[in-house]
């Protein structure tokens, strides 16, 4: 009897006890009534928002309830920082998330999704592992890993199978692509279970069909160049064959037959770039060096550029070789006349910019000569005397420049003037930088160069300050436009000239006290 009242006491106790929020949403789950399942959860997650298994039982009760996107966004929003245990979780529930969106992408026909999908499975359940493996964990990544391996041969079949439809009615191109697929199928299948017997023979007989594919793409192609007219032409289609060729290689290297057949379309090009180069260069070849003019020794240096491409697809081409001795030679030879000329010339010059840009000119093509005979005595004379000249080539006009800056009105400097001489004050300091750059610790140049400087830092001051002005009171060219005020050089977003009187008592546009300091009275 005692044992009797015991038993109904521990029943009635029982029934006292309310089921978790979890277990409450999946019976309403198993009672068809997943979106009041959902809600439930929610609001308990709501009780404490900082709570991350609370967060975790939402994304389960939402991946039980079928809705994958919801869940696998609430299991990333879960905070796993401080619990390994809530990392593998979440990892596996990922996982699963991902398996079950696999299956219906499948059924769907949607392969492509559904193999992202699974290899997304394998990845979640890695890293579940590689935190702590577990029973769960391990046997899913088994099942996952041979659910895909099975889909990815099957791929590889159906494609094989259409392959064989399209390469039934000559439609090569498109055949190609789809023995790829089958290919990266059945490789990332080998990947997954090494010791698949049945996976081997299928990547031997798709490698050769598409190999076989490959050849007479190139085959198809060189075809054409054979039959085109325009040289643009030929030289794509033998590009293509050449491609064609080399992508076959890659699978079948010691192919002699493919070797052969991609040579022979490198000769034909390599052959294609000496006609053209020969074609190029001709006119200047027949020309005296002295009757040689720029354009002359640009059209030898494009041709040499073909000759070189030429050369690397056929080493024996002769023709090719022989043609660029030639033009070699000649560029040399041009080379040293256009420097000696040029340092000529300076000789007569009377403008400093005009000269240093003689002197620069001609040690550029002794230069040139040089790259190709470094014993060229003729050049590596010419470029001792052009190196030579140069530091006082440059000094000279950066003073120059300096001197104009410094001829400039000081009162009533325009916008224009302003940047005009801006613009000088900045060549000088390039100028005088290189010279003494060439030439150091000459006394005289530094002290110019202190001077540009100075007068460059004060010219940008001042551009600066106008164009802050203008664009605070708002002053832009339709406002100067309509007052007569305005100038054909805007400095920022407008051009302001406000007017105060000098210490004369004169109208003038107002520069600021930097500008009119000591640096800028010497103008």
């Amino acid at each position: 009897m005692r044992t009797i009242f015991h038993l109904l006491a521990l029943g009635m106790f029982l029934a006292t006890i309310q089921a978790s929020p979890l277990e409450e949403a999946d019976q309403l789950i198993a009672a068809g009534k997943a979106d009041a399942a959902v809600e439930l959860m929610r609001q308990e997650s709501k009780k404490d928002e900082q709570d991350p298994y609370r967060i975790y039982n939402l994304g389960l009760t939402l991946y039980r309830a079928g809705r994958y996107e919801e869940a696998i966004h609430t299991f990333e929003a879960v905070d796993t920082t401080d619990s390994r245990k809530l990392q593998v979780m979440t990892a596996l529930q990922l996982g699963n998330i991902q398996f079950r969106l696999a299956q219906q992408l499948r059924k769907t026909g949607q392969t492509p999704g559904a193999v992202f999908s699974m290899e997304r499975a394998l990845g979640y359940y890695e890293s579940a592992n590689e935190i702590r493996a577990g029973k769960e964990s391990k046997a899913n990544q088994s099942v996952v890993t041979a659910e895909l391996e099975t889909l990815l041969i099957d791929i590889s079949k159906r494609s094989l199978t259409e392959a064989a439809r399209l390469h039934g009615l000559d439609r090569f191109r498109e055949e190609e692509p789809v023995l790829r697929r089958s290919l990266e199928a059945l490789e990332r299948a080998r990947e997954l279970n090494p010791k698949n017997p049945e996976t081997p023979p299928l990547i031997g007989e798709t490698t050769r069909r598409l190999v076989a594919n490959l050849d007479q793409q190139g085959a198809q192609l060189a075809k054409d160049a054979d039959a085109a007219k325009d040289a643009r032409t030929v030289k794509s289609k033998r590009q293509q064959a050449v491609a064609k060729y080399e992508d076959a290689l890659v699978l079948d290297p010691e192919n002699a037959k493919l070797t052969a057949a991609r040579d022979e379309q490198l000769k034909k090009m390599s052959g294609l770039l000496t006609k053209e180069a020969e074609e190029q260069a001709s006119p200047a070849l027949a020309k005296a060096v002295s009757r040689l003019d720029h354009g002359d020794q640009a059209n030898l240096e494009q041709a040499r550029a073909k000759l070189d491409e030429a050369l690397t697809l056929d080493p024996e081409n002769a023709k090719a070789a022989e043609l660029n001795r030639r033009i070699f030679e000649k560029l040399e030879e041009s080379y040293v006349k256009q420097g000696e000329d040029a340092l000529k010339t300076a000789e007569t010059a009377e403008a400093a910019r005009t000269k240093l840009d003689l002197v620069k000119k001609a040690a550029d093509q002794f230069g040139k000569a040089l790259e190709q005979n470094p014993k060229n005595q003729a050049a590596q004379a010419g470029l001792k005397k052009a190196e030579a000249l140069l530091p006082g080539l440059y000094a000279d006009a950066g003073k120059a420049a300096l001197d104009k800056a410094r001829e400039m009105p000081p009162g009533g400097l325009s916008n224009a003037d302003l940047k005009k001489a801006t613009d000088l004050l900045d060549q000088a300091v390039v100028n005088l930088g290189a010279s003494l750059a060439l030439k150091p610790g000459v006394a005289a140049n530094e002290q110019s160069l202190e001077e540009a400087q100075d007068l460059l830092d004060a010219a940008n001051d001042e551009a600066n300050k106008r164009a802050i002005a203008a664009n605070s009171s708002g002053t832009g060219r339709e406002a100067q436009a309509g007052h007569g005020e305005g100038d054909a050089d805007d400095l920022g977003e407008g051009v302001l000239k406000p007017l105060s009187l000098n210490s004369a008592g004169s109208e003038r546009p107002y520069l600021g006290d930097k500008f009119w300091n000591k640096k800028f009275r010497d103008w």
